[in-house]
C-alpha cells in the first residue's frame, strides 16, 4: 500500500488492518442480585479463563463506568473559576503522559509518568489550586462518584441481573481443548461462589462438534467395512487382506502430507476423508490384480507383485492426475465459499498422492506373500 503514489489529492490515507476470526465456544451466564456485585466477579472470571487457555472473552451486560464530578455553583464562585477551568485542569493532571526513551537500539525502552486515575478515591487527594496561598484538593470541593455511562446496555432474567460471557477460540485454536479448560475451571469456581451468585452454561458449540466428529467416525467406520466387504467379494481373500491393511496406512500418510503443507483436522477436512474412502483404495485395487493375474498365469509372487507395480505405474500415475486436475478448480475459489469448501479439495488431493505412495512403495512387498 504504501508503494501507491497516485491516490486523488483529497483521499484519506489508508488503513491496512488484520481480521482475527473467533470461532464460538460456548455462553456463560452469571446470575446475581446486581451489576455491583457481578462486576468484580465478572472480571475475575474473565482473567481466569483467558488464562486457562480460552483465546477471547466477550462480555455483555456489564456497563461500562465512569468518574462523574459534581462542583456545586458556589464552590467555583468562591474559588473564581469556571467548570471549564476545573475540568482542564484535571485532564492535564490526571493523564498518562509520555517522559522519552531510555537506552538504546534494542535495549531502548519508553519511560512513560502514570498519572491517570482509576477510581474516584483517587480523585480525591488532586489539587485544584495549588499556590502560596494553600492548596485545594478536588475532594474538598466535588462530590466523586463512579458510575455506568448513559445508555448502557444492562441484561435480567426473572427478576435477576444477569452478565452473559461469549467463550471464543482463535482461527487456529482447539475447540475441544477450550472446552475441557472451560469444564475444568467450571468445576474449581461454582464451589467457590456465594449463594447469590450462580454460573449457568448454554449454547456450547464445542458439544455440538464433538456430536458431529463422533457421527462423522461412526458413518467412516460403516464405510469402511462396506469397502471391505466388496474387495473380499471381487479378489481374493488374502489379496483383499493387504489391500485392506493398505487402507489405513494410506490414511496415516494422508495425514501427514496435510501436516507437511500446512492442513488442519476440522469438520470439512473430516468430510472429504470419509468420501475419501472409495478413492483411497481404487490404485491398490488396479495393481493388486493385475499382480494376481499374472500370479494365476504361472509367474512368481515376488516377479508377479513387482511387474504389476511396474506395468501399472503410468495408467495409475495418469488417472490419478486427471482426479487432482478436477479438484485443483475448486482450491482456487474465493471468497467465503472458497474458505469453507477448500479444504475438500485439499484432503482430495493429499488421499490421491497418498494412495500413489502406498500402491507402488508398500503394496508390492505386502502383495509378494500373498
Amino acid at each position: 500500500v504504501d508503494e501507491f503514489r497516485n491516490l486523488p489529492r483529497d483521499a484519506e490515507t489508508p488503513e491496512v488492518s488484520r481480521v482475527s476470526r473467533y470461532e464460538p465456544i460456548a455462553r456463560l451466564l452469571v446470575r446475581g442480585n446486581s451489576v455491583e456485585e457481578l462486576r468484580p466477579w465478572v472480571r475475575r472470571f474473565e482473567s481466569e479463563l483467558l488464562a486457562s487457555g480460552v483465546d477471547r472473552v466477550t462480555i455483555t451486560g456489564l456497563p461500562e463506568e465512569r468518574i462523574a464530578i459534581e462542583v456545586s455553583s458556589a464552590a467555583l464562585e468562591t474559588l473564581g473559576m469556571s467548570l471549564v477551568e476545573v475540568g482542564e485542569r484535571v485532564g492535564r493532571v490526571a493523564r498518562d503522559v509520555p517522559a522519552g526513551v531510555a537506552g538504546e537500539q534494542d535495549g531502548a525502552r519508553e519511560i512513560r509518568g502514570l498519572e491517570q486515575r482509576r477510581d474516584a478515591l483517587a480523585f480525591d487527594d488532586l489539587a485544584v489550586v495549588s499556590d502560596a496561598g494553600g492548596r485545594i484538593a478536588l475532594g474538598e470541593i466535588a462530590t466523586i462518584s463512579r458510575e455506568p455511562r448513559p445508555g448502557a446496555l444492562a441484561l435480567s432474567e426473572a427478576g435477576d441481573t444477569v452478565i452473559e460471557l461469549q467463550l471464543q477460540r482463535a482461527e487456529s485454536g482447539h475447540s475441544l481443548k477450550a472446552a475441557r479448560a472451560f469444564d475444568a475451571w467450571l468445576e474449581k469456581t461454582r464451589p467457590t461462589l456465594p449463594a447469590s451468585i450462580s454460573l449457568e452454561v448454554f449454547d456450547a458449540q464445542w458439544q455440538l462438534i464433538s456430536e458431529r466428529i463422533q457421527l462423522l467416525i461412526n458413518n467412516g467406520l460403516s464405510g469402511l467395512l462396506l469397502v471391505v466387504l466388496v474387495l473380499y467379494l471381487f479378489l481374493p481373500a488374502r489379496v483383499a487382506f493387504w489391500v485392506m491393511v493398505g487402507i489405513p496406512t494410506a490414511f496415516l500418510a494422508t495425514l501427514g502430507l496435510m501436516f507437511f503443507f500446512g492442513g488442519t483436522i476440522n469438520m470439512m477436512s473430516l468430510f472429504a476423508l470419509i468420501m475419501a474412502l472409495g478413492i483411497i483404495v481404487d490404485d491398490a485395487i488396479v495393481v493388486s490384480e493385475d499382480a494376481d493375474t499374472h500370479r494365476s498365469m504361472g509367474e512368481g509372487p515376488e516377479q508377479a507383485a513387482l511387474g504389476g507395480a511396474r506395468r501399472m505405474l503410468w495408467p495409475v500415475l495418469a488417472a490419478s492426475l486427471t482426479t487432482v486436475a478436477a479438484f485443483i478448480p475448486l482450491m482456487m475459489v474465493g471468497g467465503i465459499i472458497g474458505n469453507i469448501l477448500g479444504d475438500i479439495p485439499f484432503v482430495m488431493i493429499m488421499v490421491i498422492l497418498a494412495s500413489l505412495l502406498e500402491s507402488f512403495l508398500i503394496l508390492p512387498a505386502h502383495l509378494k506373500h500373498a
